[in-house]
C-alpha cells in the first residue's frame, strides 16, 4: 500500500481560466480571500492522504473537495 511521507497540494488551479475567475469571485463574496497569483501550492500533513469511501469534515458549512493525485514511491 502506498504510504506518503509528504503531500503538496496545488490550489486554484483550472483549465479554464474564465471558470477560475468565475469561482474566485464566488468565494470572495462568502469572505475567501483571493491568492495573489494562481495556482498556489502549499505543504500539508502526508496523514491527510486517504483513500477511504469517507472523511471527517469540521461541520456542516465545510466544502468537501475530491482532487486529482500524482503519486511517486521513489522508485
Amino acid at each position: 500500500m502506498f504510504r506518503p511521507t509528504e503531500l503538496v497540494i496545488a490550489g486554484w488551479t483550472g483549465r479554464d481560466q474564465q471558470a477560475l475567475s468565475k469561482h474566485i469571485r464566488e468565494l470572495e463574496e462568502i469572505g475567501v480571500k483571493a491568492p495573489k497569483s494562481t495556482p498556489i501550492f502549499y505543504r500539508v500533513a502526508a496523514g491527510l492522504f486517504t483513500h477511504e469511501n469517507e472523511v471527517q469534515v469540521s461541520g456542516s458549512d465545510t466544502s468537501g473537495e475530491v482532487e486529482f493525485v500524482l503519486l511517486q514511491d521513489g522508485k
